[in-house]
């Protein structure tokens, strides 16, 4: 599925287009979508969001965001390689609500929930003839269907992310019953659909739905029978050809059971991808950016505008520029996934990376005589293998000239998922830490001391309430004391040194102080609204974002501290601003923020990055 190349930021003008590759021929096939008057859409139908075969052996695919507003449901037939607009199923006024998820109920039917603002919870049952609307919505909190399912009498749904409530809807007197329900965000529950009934999920246990009965499971026992799926192939089928899509050459690459192997370029596309979702840093009155898709670097810079600096093809989830009175003075550290990779770029001279020569095997990295050139494997570092980080997700450079990294690494335990995993870089060597304790951790943030000496790590515990958060020594590689904070939660929580023993940092809706020398939170507020991103400007005042009256509006405030007397600190606010993300993106957030002077004295300006666009707003 493409789109037309025609763009608003990253949301399509026009309407995306299904391409079909025949293997046999060697050939492509771009296929339109025709609207409801047989014509080809000329109309945008907002962003793919997810697609599932149904039981009538037609591919559905669900839209978010449409210019009119909500999302569409598209059916693609690969029998006569044609594709329908349905429409819109869940009418709000003149308007819409966007799809959120899709599921093939029990009974074969196709079942879809949708997202909007709070109370926007509906679900729809497709029989493949027509559409089964609720009458009415959920509840008034929610925002989201996570899941549905269903059978031949009653529709199944979950709303969560805040709160987690399954519901079963009678569809023909309306009546709605709670069947279970989890207080908080961390404990989740979701719906698949097995042949015999659709069983819900939670934690360790499983409920067979029938009705308003919701029967437990032994807990660790899964459903005997099988999934409800349509699969156009066995996947233990040794004929079916095995097929891969290269995003950088535009092609499907193939190998046949026979060992045959081909390509097959597909024309007609176009992709605009901006590095306005990931990490960025300033120096040199330029911004660096970056996209993870493609492992994309640009600058931006008030005299260029945007510009693409070139692709690793690695995911770069971090990045840092070493002080200019360091050792590293002009180079950009670059980290991500896989393999815990640390790459070196010099800004001063060209792009050489071939992306196109990148392989399965290399897993796209660069070479040590490129730019950006490869400088270390986090992950490979070990004898094993396997204590280094797989996924850099923090780097930061410290004043003894070593680049300190934390992650986790490529072992899954049961009590945290993921598992944590620090380490350090200096002249060509990574010394990588494991501490026992590190398997009940996932990384969660990171941050250097005020003097630059250490790294602070913060971690999470799968199924806990209480943080973790270590003073990693690289000189010594070792860590050198810990703390517990009393908070927790399952996002990307970043922290920020307010002086030498002050550390600000927010956790879900929580904006709080830590005291390094008490091990105490000093100072807390809760705003009730998912916090996004956080940033310490130059003058020490801390700005938060975070959403304010709907999914697609945030508000920036900004905060001032006096700690001089620690045992009563006090904030004053100032409101900033407030953001709509024009492109109702439920799947991209404001997650970057960067104060930077402005030019003049005195003056800042406060860059956003993470919502498709880059905003700067003078504070």
């Amino acid at each position: 599925m493409i789109d037309n190349g025609n763009m608003d930021g990253l949301t399509p003008i026009n309407a995306f287009r299904f391409v079909a590759v025949n293997m046999q021929t060697n050939s492509s096939k771009i296929i339109p979508v025709k609207g409801p008057d047989g014509n080809a859409a000329n109309y945008s139908f907002g962003r793919i969001i997810m697609g599932i075969f149904g039981m009538d052996k037609k591919y559905y695919v669900a839209t978010q965001g449409s210019p009119t507003g909500g999302g569409h449901l598209i059916q693609y037939d690969p029998s006569t390689q044609t594709a329908i607009d349905l429409g819109k199923p869940f009418k709000k006024g003149n308007s819409a609500l966007d799809i959120y998820t899709l599921n093939v109920g029990t009974d074969g039917a196709l079942y879809g929930g949708s997202f909007g603002d709070e109370g926007d919870v509906k679900t729809f049952r497709y029989d493949y003839k027509r559409f089964a609307v609720d009458a009415s919505t959920l509840d008034n909190t929610s925002r989201f269907v996570t899941s549905v399912s269903g059978d031949s009498k009653y529709t199944y749904a979950v709303c969560g992310k805040n709160n987690w409530f399954l519901y079963a809807i009678d569809r023909e007197t309306g009546e709605k019953r709670t069947l279970k329900s989890n207080s908080g965000s961390g404990v989740s529950i979701d719906i698949a659909s097995h042949t015999d009934a659709p069983y819900a999920h939670s934690v360790a246990t499983h409920f067979r739905l029938s009705g308003f009965t919701s029967t437990a499971l032994k807990e660790y026992d899964r459903p005997m029978t099988n999934r409800m799926i349509y699969v156009p192939y066995s996947e233990t089928d040794a004929t079916v050809p095995q097929v891969f899509w290269n995003d950088v050459e535009k092609k499907v690459v193939y190998k046949l059971n026979n060992g045959q192997a081909g390509s097959i370029p597909v024309t007609g596309l176009q992709e605009d991808i901006y590095p306005t979702t990931g990490p960025m840093m300033y120096s040199n009155d330029k911004l660096y950016l970056v996209c993870y898709k493609q492992g994309l670097l640009g600058s931006y810079a008030k005299s260029e505008g945007f510009k693409k600096l070139g692709c690793t093809s690695m995911g770069i989830l971090t990045m840092l520029m070493p002080p200019a009175t360091s050792p590293d003075a002009g180079k950009i550290f670059m980290a991500g996934y896989p393999k815990g990779a640390l790459l070196q770029y010099s800004p001063v001279q060209d792009w050489t990376v071939n992306v196109a020569g990148f392989t399965n095997t290399n897993s796209g990295f660069a070479t040590t005589s490129s730019n950006p050139k490869q400088s270390a494997f986090f992950q490979d570092a070990d004898a094993s293998g396997t204590n280094g980080s797989m996924s850099l997700l923090g780097i930061k450079y410290t004043k003894s000239g070593y680049v300190a990294g934390a992650g986790n690494n490529d072992r899954i335990t049961v009590s945290a998922g993921r598992e944590l995993s620090m380490g350090s870089y200096r002249n060509g060597t990574v010394r990588n830490l494991y501490l026992p304790e590190f398997s009940h951790y996932e990384f969660q943030s990171m941050c250097l001391t005020k003097d630059s000496n250490y790294a602070l790590i913060g971690a999470v515990p799968k199924n806990g309430k209480i943080e973790r958060l270590y003073k990693y020594d690289p000189v010594t590689n070792s860590v050198v004391k810990s703390w517990d904070i009393p908070l927790w939660d399952d996002l990307y929580s970043p922290l920020s040194p307010l002086n030498n023993d002050l550390l600000v940092g927010f956790c879900g809706d929580v904006v709080y102080l830590f005291d390094l020398t008490t091990g105490q939170i000093i100072w807390k507020e809760v705003l009730h609204r998912k916090i996004y991103s956080m940033t310490v400007g130059p003058d020490n005042s801390v700005y938060i974002n975070y959403m304010n009256s709907s999914v697609f509006n945030y508000k920036i405030i900004k905060y001032n501290f006096d700690v001089s007397d620690r045992l009563n600190p006090k904030a004053t606010t100032k409101v900033i601003t407030e953001l709509d993300d024009q492109d109702n993106n439920e799947r991209s957030k404001p997650s970057g923020m960067l104060v930077v002077p402005s030019g003049i004295a005195g003056n800042y300006d406060l860059f956003i990055s993470g919502l498709n666009s880059l905003y700067r707003i003078k504070v």
